[in-house]
């Protein structure tokens, strides 16, 4: 595998994977696109970091987290809406994870 996550909780057997465009992984991305749009996203936002996240048989559970600091606002542009501050020029931060094998 390549990479680890800097600062994960429990690291042992989890790592980090950069991803390539593929049809499939497009599809997919296209999906989470839409949605991204319906809940009112601007049409200029665009992907930042694109990675799998892999957890290993034997990794321990990790406890119920946030992946995005509480120190970072969710901030929406002015008159956005959706409860986030208003401050212009600052675009919202969105994480996104798709699921590609069943969750047990």
């Amino acid at each position: 595998l390549i990479g680890d996550f800097e600062g994960i909780r429990s690291p042992w057997r989890r790592h980090a994977v950069p991803l390539s465009f593929t049809p499939d992984l497009d599809a997919a991305l296209a999906g989470i696109a839409r949605a991204a749009l319906e809940a009112g996203l601007p049409r200029s936002l665009h992907l930042v970091e694109l990675s799998a996240a892999v957890t290993l048989p034997g990794a321990q559970a990790q406890n119920v987290h946030s992946d995005i600091s509480p120190a970072i606002a969710n901030i929406l542009p002015s008159g956005g809406g959706g409860g986030g501050s208003a401050c212009s020029g600052l675009p919202p931060l969105v994480t996104a994870w798709l699921a590609v094998q069943p969750v047990l």
